[in-house]
């Protein structure tokens, strides 16, 4: 049997607390070593033993790499939670080979392009042409992923070192697969645009597969030449995409090739912005291309200049965005053009302000996974701490005259808010208390050695803790070794450490930033989860969906002078949801210590006094905007839903607390109000009588269900804080099993019906669309049950159950525009 999992347990006395006069003096009392067997197979390597992130006295040693599902069905005879666990396990190498945010560009551009076809054309606007666009979308797509996927394939090397979570460089995915990947991606695409696209596109789409098969494969491999690189970039990702997309929707029209205004600017605009895309991806890689010998201008620049750089072409572009509006009000909405580009410019500026240090860590901060040991190693230089990318340094003048090697209690001497352990390497730990909650962001690379174990597929590594200089940014921390424990859930963990290490870094001293800044940003995160994001995107989908549906419907009367009171109406809506959640929150602090505990209201990140302001200002806003702009009745609905949310929390009401009363609020509120009210104001904003039509009473009556689904399997979660305050849920009454259960043959019946629904009613609803798509969300979900009875209904797994059931309520809505 293998060990190979130690945890080294270690116990403080009592609920002290630690503080910068005892370091160096008291020293942790640790217990003796204890062994546990692990579950997964002997051979692997293990990584440095890093504090633990489930309980703040403890100490673990998790893997490196993820075992793969195939070495354990090898070990122990695999079955169908072993084949269920390589599908999922593979999926996940899958989509991130795809680099998912490349894909986002390729969508929304294609998309983006495509609707501005149709706004210039609404006349020869058909539904026929639906699936000839998505042919064209997943043609792109394809070529997208061949380019990305043979990049990968042939940087494998590089990208150990510069990004060790794409899937070959983890060896979560064999070269063979990505091989047989992107043959499979580049086949599919060339043979789209060949029956699909015509000889001129097909043509254009061939280059681009070039340029991307040129830029990363030797001999030719011209990513190794700056300037040949960012114009490969810029080419594919700027004009060929804009002009081959215009160009492909205006021919599917039978129109003939015309520039308009708006399209030569988002594909001037575009082009230079993927030159700064080009400039910029290399910030983060200087370690291995330097390595390799890839010559970047990151490496001949530096990243400070070229951070510069960038953020100044950009801010050009936005300048000149804002000038042709200015200049060229026929051909541009002025009202659009020129306070969103300023706001973007100004949300540069500020990017930048934020730090001298932000600089360099610019596209760090986008990926903070990607802060690593090996990137930012500090070394002791004079009296600056810096490092390695160029002029970007770190000022600790107490440590003058000291490097790396020196005597631990000089150190200590000469800078008390550092804490080191009684080993050669330097460490770092802040004087923050040893209570609760830790940052995950707080961890340490090597321990007292006379806690080194000896074991044989394992060796410790003892050098100097990797200092990131994270604290000279708001949601990053003095970062050691981050390394996600296997089992742990990387996104509940990335909201504990940001919370706590915004605490930690006000207390470095010097080393920290104004704390104006760390103010602002610790508020506004907490704003961001107070408003419950899951919620918000559940009312803004809504909302847009229900517009979009009422204009598909009459597309004659479409006037982009009401776009302004769409986002207003849009805005009241995200108002309303900000005051329910925030009115629940306040009353609900007891429960979510238990339940929510990075809620933050609950984890002390926003005083009731300010959630209080908040919840009044939503209140307010939305009713004044609703009042100023839709009229009586849609007011008398919209304060409606505010009161039922009200009596839904609020004592001595607190609805809540009754299983029918509180799911029939829910679904009144989140199913019927929302869907009738959107759909009823659009049509009067457009100066139409409200009608039923069959999609929208589909979808009203469809997502009510979904509603009281949302409604009954939201507790779940919540079993344990339930109990303890005594708050009878159906959860707490039938069990976690039976309510899942319950909540998934509800959302099959609901699908079944739609099924039904457009195979009985084939003149109201497009068969094409709306029985596959359902088929294939209700086999989702039956994989999903099947999923979470395996997990024997565990909390993450009824965590990922519940988030689970959300998505499917935001699939519905991206679809019904369509059926």
């Amino acid at each position: 049997m293998a060990y190979s999992l130690l945890t080294m347990a270690a116990t403080a006395t009592g609920s002290r607390r630690f503080d910068t006069s005892s370091f160096g003096k008291t020293k942790l009392p640790f217990k003796p070593l204890t062994f546990r067997p692990s579950p997964l197979p002997s051979k692997g390597s293990f990584g440095s033993i890093i504090r633990s992130f489930q309980t703040p006295r403890s100490y673990c040693s998790p893997l490196i790499r993820d075992v793969s599902s195939q070495a354990i069905a090898k070990e122990y005879g695999g079955g169908e939670e072993a084949t269920a666990q390589q599908v999922w396990e593979f999926a996940r190498a899958l989509w991130t080979f795809l680099r998912p945010h490349t894909f986002y560009g390729t969508l929304v551009a294609s998309c983006s392009l495509a609707s501005r076809v149709w706004i210039e054309n609404p006349e020869l606007m058909k539904w026929s042409i639906v699936t000839r666009g998505i042919c064209g979308l997943v043609e792109l797509l394809c070529g997208n992923s061949y380019i990305v996927g043979i990049n990968q394939i042939y940087d494998v090397d590089i990208d150990i070192v510069n990004k060790p979570f794409l899937p070959i460089a983890a060896g979560n995915m064999t070269k063979k697969q990505a091989w047989f990947l992107t043959t499979s991606f580049l086949t599919v695409g060339l043979s789209l645009a060949t029956f699909n696209s015509g000889p001129f596109l097909t043509s254009l789409y061939c280059f681009a597969l070039l340029l991307g098969t040129l830029y990363t494969v030797p001999p030719f491999r011209l990513k190794r030449f700056p300037i040949a690189a960012f114009l490969c970039i810029a080419l594919v990702r700027g004009f060929l995409v804009n002009f081959g997309v215009y160009y492909a929707s205006r021919s599917v029209l039978g129109l003939p090739f015309q520039w308009s205004s708006p399209v030569a600017f988002i594909t001037t605009f575009v082009t230079l912005f993927g030159l700064v895309i080009a400039l910029t991806k290399d910030l983060s890689d200087i370690e291995g291309d330097r390595k390799y010998n890839i010559t970047t201008f990151a490496t001949k620049l530096g990243v400070r200049r070229l951070a510069f750089l960038g953020s100044g072409i950009l801010i050009l572009n936005y300048v000149a965005a804002i000038l042709a509006s200015i200049f060229m009000p026929q051909a541009f909405k002025r009202s659009i053009l020129i306070p969103t580009h300023a706001a973007m410019a100004i949300s540069l500026v500020f990017q930048v302000f934020l730090s001298p240090y932000t600089l360099c860590l610019l596209y760090e901060s986008i990926r903070p996974s990607k802060i690593h040991e090996e990137r930012l190693i500090c070394k002791t230089r004079g009296s600056e701490q810096f490092c390695p990318y160029n002029e970007c340094y770190l000022p600790f003048p107490s440590l003058s005259g000291l490097s790396l090697g020196s005597d631990p209690n000089a150190i200590l001497t000469a800078d008390p808010s550092l804490h080191l352990h009684s080993s050669a390497s330097i460490q770092l730990v802040l004087p923050m208390e040893h209570s609760v909650f830790q940052s995950a962001s707080l961890r340490t690379s090597a321990v007292n050695s006379t806690l080194k174990p000896s074991l044989p597929h394992r060796k410790l590594l003892n050098r100097p803790a990797a200092i990131a200089p994270s604290c000279l940014l708001p949601n990053l921390a003095l970062h050691l070794q981050p390394r996600w424990p296997r089992g742990c859930s990387r996104n509940a963990l990335t909201k504990s450490w940001r919370r706590t290490s915004i605490q930690a870094c006000t207390q470095v001293g010097a080393a920290g930033p104004d704390p104006l800044v760390n103010n602002i940003s610790a508020f506004r995160d907490a704003c961001w989860r107070f408003l419950r994001p899951h919620t918000i995107r559940g009312t803004a989908l809504g909302s847009v969906s229900l517009v979009s549906r009422a204009l598909i419907e009459n597309s004659h009367l479409i006037k982009w002078s009401l776009l302004f009171k769409a986002l207003s109406g849009v805005f009241a809506l995200i108002c309303g949801n900000g005051y329910i959640v925030g009115i629940n929150q306040i009353y609900d602090i007891g429960i979510d210590k238990v339940n929510k505990p990075y809620l933050p209201i609950a984890a002390g990140d926003l005083s009731v006094k300010s959630a209080w302001f908040l919840v009044i200002f939503f209140a307010v806003a939305g009713l004044l905007i609703v009042g100023l702009n839709f009229g009586p009745f849609i007011t008398s609905l919209y304060s409606l839903g505010l009161f039922l949310g009200t009596i839904y929390s609020v004592p001595p009401f607190r609805m809540k607390r009754f299983p029918v009363a509180a799911f029939l609020i829910i679904a009144t509120v989140r199913g019927f109000l929302l869907n009738f009210g959107v759909y009823y104001a659009t049509r009067a904003a457009l100066g139409l009588a409200f009608e039923w039509s069959s999609p929208v009473a589909f979808i009203t009556t469809f997502v009510t269900l979904f509603a009281l689904v949302i409604a009954i399997t939201k507790d779940l979660p919540d079993v344990e804080g339930d109990r303890k305050f005594q708050i009878s849920t159906l959860a707490t009454k039938l069990g976690v099993r039976n309510i899942s259960f319950l909540g998934s043959g509800l959302l099959l019946l609901n699908y079944v019906a739609s099924i039904a629904a457009a195979i009985f009613m084939p003149q109201a609803f497009n068969r094409n669309i709306m029985i596959p798509v359902h088929a294939i969300l209700a086999l989702s979900l039956v994989f999903q049950s099947w999923l979470l009875e395996k997990a024997n209904y565990s909390k993450e797994a009824i965590s990922t159950y519940y988030r689970f059931i959300w998505n499917l309520f935001y699939a519905e809505y991206i679809i019904f525009p369509l059926i």
